[in-house]
């Protein structure tokens, strides 16, 4: 009996706390609740805009350099799947 109280009570209270949550996270997206933003300085702006320059640069030159990757599927005549002797099941009879 009272294992079955303290089940319910675990449950409504994670109902409660996933309320709280959804409820808190709903109201940042609608943007009731803003949260404080820091200034960006324009010397952030320019580092910012460098990384991301010599990121994307990185990445298109590896991408570049990559050989390509060429995959081929051949089908295969019979296999497990066709095989009868291979199957789980019997044939029922009738």
């Amino acid at each position: 009996m009272i294992l079955s109280i303290v089940s319910i009570l675990v449950v409504f209270a994670c109902l409660i706390i996933l309320w709280g949550i959804y409820s808190l996270l709903g109201a940042l997206l609608c943007g009731k609740i803003s949260l404080p933003r820091k200034s960006a300085h324009p010397a952030d702006e320019a580092e910012v805009a460098a990384a991301i320059a010599t990121a994307l640069e990185l990445y298109l030159t590896e991408q570049e350099e990559r050989p390509k990757s060429i995959i081929t599927i051949r089908p295969r005549s019979g296999g497990a799947w066709t095989d009868k002797s291979l199957t789980l099941r019997k044939s029922p009879t009738r």
